[in-house]
């Protein structure tokens, strides 16, 4: 039965519109946004009015950028709850102090305390991304790309032996043995499961019940539903996961939430990692304390001088934005440019390199020849996940005013080896 268009359409609702859900990352790409507003403007050339709400307490910086001076701010939570008191933990100084646990003193001794009050605790693991990043555990340096000034991102096997790769500009370089600052011989690899957060906190409060929520436990048909109706019903004590419990939940007796390692999502690779990472603990911080008693919130960090955590502690949205709308206009992102990622993919790494870098060329020769004034830079690097599905995969990045444009002068046979991402929201 075929469907019938809407009728009398007034009013386009995008609630939580930072989600990345919303943009389509297989082909065809589109993002939900740009047909709403497709939608606005086909009715407004039939003299129809359609409303557009987009709804989030941690929008995104292209949103809200677009939408500044129309934008309404609620500064409060609905009714009676306050929002949570937000603690940033040194886990260096935990170093310092002797404690190798991944929890730290703080963190414990709240764990303890919820549970002798019979509420409830979240722990958190953002594990967005599968390798790890070096960071020394006494002075917090993380090992950079000397071209880029990103975090080199490790990897164990992927190109025969562990190595560290920039995933921007595509160098290689060897695993430091100690730490090229302080000369510390503590100098590790940031990398922790939600298994592993399991045992550890299973040993130490040996009475508490506990649930994980992760790939492995919610892979069966409602499995997830079946976690968050027991936690929500009190039949478990602590919970444990990763993204899936980071948004959404509403569990009036949870009083702590913890993230056990911010970092881990802080060294991606990626123009969207501090805003990533900024709504995504506001969002999880969220969950605590949602009914008249306060709740709080835990952040162990080796960075705890980061804007995106210091903007999560004061849960103050207009000051992250400022500074992050500041650096993507030093590094021309969006929103003062625009993006074209292309993907290449080849079962063997110097043959997708190879012919990557061939596709660069014929389109930096179709830039000179056409005299394109649409694009700025060009930019090729391996994936921030070099191997998928036995292939290895590597970008080309399109910087400008229109890099779209180039895209309609490649020949077919060009385009048949690619894949063609307008506006990714990440360049990973």
């Amino acid at each position: 039965m075929p469907c019938e268009p809407l009728q009398n359409l007034s009013l386009i609702i995008i609630d939580e519109e930072h989600e990345p859900s919303y943009k389509q990352d297989q082909s065809p790409r589109y993002k939900v946004h740009e047909i709403a507003y497709k939608i606005q403007e086909i009715a407004a050339n039939h003299d129809k009015e359609i409303k557009i709400v987009l709804g989030s307490a941690t929008p995104s910086v292209d949103t809200f950028a677009k939408f500044e001076n129309s934008a309404i701010t609620l500064n409060e939570r609905i009714g009676t709850a306050k929002l949570p008191k937000i603690h940033i933990v040194d886990m260096r100084e935990e170093f310092r102090k002797r404690n190798k646990s991944i929890f730290s003193d703080l963190l414990f001794e709240k764990i303890k305390e919820t549970l002798d009050e019979k509420k409830q605790i979240i722990l958190f693991l953002n594990r967005r991304g599968s390798a790890s990043s070096i960071v020394c555990r006494d002075c917090g340096y993380k090992h950079k790309c000397k071209n880029c000034d990103i975090p080199l991102t490790y990897h164990a096997k992927t190109l025969g032996k562990p190595l560290v790769i920039c995933h921007h500009c595509g160098s290689i370089d060897k695993i430091p043995i100690n730490c090229p600052a302080c000369k510390s011989l503590n100098i590790r690899y940031l990398g922790i499961g939600t298994e592993r957060i399991e045992e550890e906190t299973k040993k130490l409060f040996k009475n508490a019940r506990i649930l994980r929520a992760d790939r492995d436990t919610t892979s069966r048909k409602n499995s997830f539903e079946q976690i968050y109706c027991s936690f929500k019903n009190h039949e478990a004590d602590i919970l444990i996961g990763t993204q899936m419990i980071g948004k959404g939940l509403h569990i009036p007796n949870v009083k702590l939430v913890g993230v056990i390692l911010a970092d881990i999502g802080l060294n991606i690779p990626d123009f969207t990692t501090a805003e990533r990472n900024f709504q995504l603990l506001t969002q999880v911080a969220g969950r605590a304390g949602r009914n008249d008693e306060e709740g709080e919130v835990i952040i162990q960090t080796y960075s705890p001088e980061h804007f995106a955590l210091k903007a999560t502690e004061k849960q103050n949205y207009k000051d992250f934005f400022e500074i992050e709308k500041s650096q993507r206009k030093i590094l021309n992102y969006p929103p003062f440019t625009h993006l074209v990622k292309i993907s290449i993919e080849h079962e063997k790494f110097e043959k997708a390199k190879e012919k990557a870098e061939k596709i660069e060329k014929i389109i930096k020769e179709k830039i000179s020849t056409t005299e394109e004034k649409n694009i700025d830079e060009i930019t090729i690097y391996p994936a921030f996940i070099m191997k998928l599905n036995n292939k290895f995969r590597y970008r080309i990045l399109l910087k400008g005013k229109n890099p779209r444009s180039i895209i309609d002068k490649l020949d077919p046979e060009i385009l048949e080896q690619i894949k063609i991402d307008i506006d990714p929201i990440s360049t990973s």
